[in-house]
């Protein structure tokens, strides 16, 4: 996926417009004209989902104030209320249609969701949890070829200019079933030490979504036991749930929400070496 990221992020001022999100930044909406991403379903619900800066309909002061607030959050760990530039040909009308379309996902259930893809949290783990082809055709990249976003004070672009075939329509083969899981990839990973860099942190999130997958074989159904599961595979760096002291552990914790964290948080070093003891190291096992 990292073929997807440009080697520098494009500059601010090649973008056309901003996606903002109404719930953590509704000022913005009070000082800028904007337009609701929202298809008419989710209209009374507009303050809840995101906007729309067109920055070359802004008046020159306006545009200015823009661009001086984007390049101050990339210089200072300052309020964040621009996390999502795209580059774009379309009139604003247009865009707009484009990205709420995007906004209502109907799974494999045919139950449908809100996909919160102008959350850079998001954005990110989509640009590794699908194909570029997906990805392109999800993000309708044959419209707005560019997405630059601002994830923990750093910006990357992902750029589909080149090599992609920007196909429309409606993407195939995503499980969006496990694209679900992010929410809780990103409630784990606030919990650890992401590093900075993006391919680093992209191995990170493919490990700990790997183990909410063990976790859910092993039929733990409770989301904090999974958070705790996931962690401790992380820390570890070991398969420590194929000892056999965890079978019992399991069997137990599938019908007893809470069971797993509550065994395991009284547990110490020793009892987890005990358990890490003839483990192979990650990488070399990968069983469940």
């Amino acid at each position: 996926m990292m073929k997807l990221y440009l080697a520098e992020h494009k500059p601010f001022g090649e973008h056309q417009f901003v996606v903002f999100d109404k719930a953590s930044s509704a000022d913005v909406a009070e000082q800028y004209p904007s337009t609701d991403i929202v298809s008419e379903y989710l209209k009374p619900q507009a303050h809840l989902y995101p906007g729309l800066l067109s920055l070359h309909d802004l008046p020159s002061g306006g545009w200015v104030s823009v661009m001086t607030e984007i390049e101050k959050q990339h210089q200072e760990e300052s309020s964040t209320r621009f996390n999502l530039l795209l580059e774009s040909s379309l009139t604003a009308v247009s865009l707009r249609k484009e990205l709420a379309n995007i906004l209502i996902i109907t799974d494999e259930d045919n139950s449908n969701y809100i996909l919160r893809y102008y959350d850079p949290r998001v954005l990110f783990h989509l640009s590794w949890m699908l194909t570029p082809g997906q990805l392109a055709i999800l993000l309708k990249a044959h419209a707005i070829p560019t997405w630059t976003y601002m994830l923990d004070n750093k910006w990357y672009t992902l750029s589909f200019n080149e090599n992609h075939d920007l196909c429309e329509g409606v993407p195939t083969g995503i499980l969006w079933r496990e694209v679900n899981k992010i929410g809780l990839i990103n409630k784990i990973l606030s919990k650890l030490s992401v590093p900075a860099d993006l391919s680093k942190r992209i191995e990170l999130s493919k490990d700990v979504y790997r183990l909410i997958n063990v976790a859910e074989v092993l039929n733990l159904k409770d989301s904090k036991d999974i958070t705790i599961f996931a962690m401790h595979g992380i820390m570890l760096n070991c398969d420590f749930w194929l000892s056999h002291k965890m079978r019992s552990i399991f069997n137990t914790a599938k019908d007893n929400k809470g069971y797993y964290r509550r065994v395991t948080s009284v547990w110490s070093d020793d009892d987890w070496a005990d358990i890490k003891s003839g483990i192979e190291i990650k990488g070399q096992n990968k069983g469940v």
